[in-house]
């Protein structure tokens, strides 16, 4: 059960992650 919870929480974290740096990327390319 706790390494359940682990797992999601991490997958969560990576999208998250990942997420932020595409927007940063999208904005980069438009105004940088």
């Amino acid at each position: 059960m706790q390494t359940s919870i682990t797992n999601s929480t991490t997958r969560y974290g990576w999208g998250a992650i990942i997420l932020h740096w595409l927007i940063a990327l999208i904005f980069i390319g438009q105004f940088g």
